[in-house]
């Protein structure tokens, strides 16, 4: 974890208090996970969505990307994702920390939905 990353974890938990259960082993796993995919992003000198990006382009069954910025600063920090080309020993350590067919979130149990 970076410096001072602990407690930019800790703002966003506060902020989704309530609707995020910090304490579930589950969210703390993505939530490090999400630190290691932002150090190999700035690794490679590009932005975490730049990052997600160039990793589903790199992938030749992929043909085009939808992405939806909510503001034009988003959009505008996007569009050079296009152009980027992630490294092959890059996507080789996206894999090694997400195992290709490995599930982040469990399925929805349909009989537990509250109505």
């Amino acid at each position: 974890m970076f410096k001072g990353e602990e407690n930019r974890i800790a703002g966003f938990m506060s902020y989704l208090h309530g609707s995020f259960d910090a304490g579930d082993e589950m969210n703390r796993r993505k939530l490090v996970l999400a630190g290691q995919l932002d150090a190999l992003a700035r690794e490679a000198e590009i932005t975490l969505a730049q990052l997600s990006l160039g990793f589903i382009l790199a992938h030749p069954a992929i043909t085009s990307v939808i992405v939806g910025p909510r503001t034009l600063d988003q959009l505008e920090g996007l569009l050079p994702a296009g152009e980027i080309r992630v490294e092959a020993g890059i996507l080789e350590r996206i894999d090694a920390l997400v195992p290709p067919g490995s599930m982040l979130s469990l399925p929805l149990d349909k009989t537990r939905v509250e109505r």
